[in-house]
């Protein structure tokens, strides 16, 4: 199918990708219509401050056939989570407001479980050792530059885990 994409400002600022083929049919969050609501493609909330990465990573998901709520922080990337119930978080370490880190720990409940998988994209990921109990919080650690197979082999990885 042929498509062309809209990126909007959604609520609390987050950008929100939504596909139109050539024939007119949206798809994107607002756009679900199947029995349970949701589209087959899943959704994911990405928290990343620095705008041009956000477009890069995003552009690779969408490729991938994502369907992509993209934030510029884990405050924005907590209240997509509640809005969309995502399949997956993809997130930055440093942000500001809240960052990755927090971010993970918000979405895990007291009993260290978390309901959607989160991945930790950043810089600073090779900076981490084991002794420093980062890496603990996510399901997968991936550096920056991050290669956009090593990105969809990560999130197809655990999509299919669970």
């Amino acid at each position: 199918m042929l498509c062309r994409g809209a990126v909007r400002r959604g609520r609390e600022g987050t950008d929100v990708t939504t596909r139109t083929d050539v024939a007119g049919t949206r798809e994107g969050p607002e756009a679900r219509g199947s029995e349970d609501g949701r589209k087959d493609e899943p959704v994911i909330v990405l928290a990343e401050d620095h705008e041009e990465t956000r477009y890069v990573l995003r552009a690779v998901l969408e490729q991938g056939g994502y369907t992509v709520a993209a934030t510029s922080n884990g405050r924005e990337a907590l209240d997509a989570v509640a809005r969309t119930e995502p399949a997956l978080v993809i997130t930055d370490l440093m942000m500001p407001v809240l960052d990755g880190v927090q971010l993970a720990r918000a979405l895990t409940d007291e009993g260290g479980e978390r309901a959607v998988p989160v991945i930790l994209v950043s810089a600073h990921a090779t900076d981490m050792d084991d002794e420093s109990g980062v890496e603990a919080w996510f399901d997968a650690v991936l550096r920056k530059p991050v290669r956009p197979s090593d990105l969809l082999a990560a999130v197809h990885s655990l999509l299919t885990r669970i």
